[in-house]
């Protein structure tokens, strides 16, 4: 597999360069893609221990050092993942992480999520 391209280089030379529709279109094509498979990777290195491979102590402090977010954001961050993982097993393209946070109390529950999303889709 060829090395991820370090996109910070060209950001810093072309940030006075404005998009053009299309290339925004794409970008944000891109960013959906990647959060839906960020999630149920944030989701597989909790649920599979790989924070405990990597020397943590927990889950907690595994998020605070290697992914650079707080507590609170690493579990609303699995609870998007379950939600995103309910979802996809029914064909539904994952929802926003904050538009997941509603579904908290439920996000242990499957079915539930999928009738919870259908009743409220618009």
């Amino acid at each position: 597999s060829s090395p991820i391209p370090d996109i910070r280089v060209s950001l810093v030379s072309a940030s006075d360069v404005m998009m053009t529709e299309p290339e925004a279109r794409q970008t944000l094509a891109k960013i959906k893609a990647n959060m839906e498979d960020t999630l149920i990777l944030i989701l597989d290195l909790r649920e599979r221990r790989g924070w405990k491979a990597l020397g943590y102590a927990s889950w907690r402090d595994c998020a605070l050092q290697e992914l650079d977010v707080s507590r609170s954001h690493s579990y609303h961050l699995l609870n998007a993942a379950k939600v995103a993982k309910a979802l996809a097993a029914s064909g539904i393209k994952p929802i926003p992480e904050s538009h997941a946070r509603p579904f908290s109390p439920i996000v242990n529950d499957s079915q539930e999520i999928l009738d919870v999303y259908e009743r409220n889709k618009k």
